[in-house]
């Protein structure tokens, strides 16, 4: 696969809870970036597709595997691939290192969405905005199913505040965030995540409030979220490592 250095970042105090460790929100994040900074470097990136298109890129799923922690300090380093044409989504791969050896890789689905009607552009129409083409190389990963007997116990609503400014509602990488309340392993604990799948479906926005349920599933657990309407907002799934 075609990888290019596309992220250098040391972890800040910000970036990690209270006992120093990379929260996992800034880990999907910053892999993430890793990921997709080459839309930007080959000639797509978000300000582009705003100029032209009055349009944002949206992440539709994401699959991260850590495979070690990180702390305060430490310096990442991270590679992304050239994009790969999946129907109307385009699929890229990143990997963070530290120290030489692999932090974490992420697998991402993104699309181009128009930022005030939410109407999903064709990809293969805005291929021209590239300065390289597809890879075609990486093949799409499977969404996750839903689950009938999910008992949606918690609930979680959002303000302004929560969201951000490219596209006014709660970034992709807060997501993970949203579930560690539901899981055995909460927040002041911090098992290795050997498997984090998230397919995002209908976004959260100011305002909105949506209700959480979790349920034992194979190796992991199954998180599921609805608005307050019925409606899927996302799909996830968490399976745990020893170090």
């Amino acid at each position: 696969m075609d990888m290019q250095e596309t992220l250098r970042y040391t972890v800040t105090l910000d970036d990690c809870d209270s006992q120093g460790f990379l929260d996992i929100c800034r880990l999907a994040d910053k892999a993430a970036a890793a990921a997709t900074t080459r839309n930007r470097l080959e000639g797509a990136g978000r300000q582009v597709l705003m100029e032209k298109l009055h349009a944002v890129w949206m992440i539709h799923r994401i699959r991260l595997r850590q495979y070690r922690h990180a702390h305060i300090g430490d310096e990442l380093v991270g590679y992304g691939s050239g994009r790969t044409l999946c129907g109307n989504q385009y699929a890229h791969f990143g990997e963070l290192y530290l120290n030489g050896e692999l932090l974490a890789s992420i697998n991402v689905m993104i699309m181009p969405v128009v930022l005030k009607s939410r109407r999903r552009l064709n990809c293969k129409n805005i291929e021209p905005l590239f300065s390289t083409p597809a890879l075609n190389e990486a093949p799409s990963f499977e969404i996750l199913p839903t689950l009938e007997d999910v008992e949606y116990s918690h609930e979680k609503s959002f303000t302004p505040d929560d969201c951000d400014s490219n596209a006014s509602h709660l970034s992709f990488f807060r997501y993970p965030a949203l579930m560690r309340d539901l899981l055995p392993a909460g927040k002041d604990e911090h098992p290795l995540i050997s498997l984090l799948q998230l397919d995002y479906i209908r976004e959260c926005v100011a305002d909105s409030k949506i209700v959480l349920g979790c349920v034992p599933n194979g190796k992991g657990y199954t998180v599921q979220a609805r608005h307050k309407n019925g409606k899927p907002c996302f799909n996830a799934y968490v399976e745990y490592s020893a170090e």
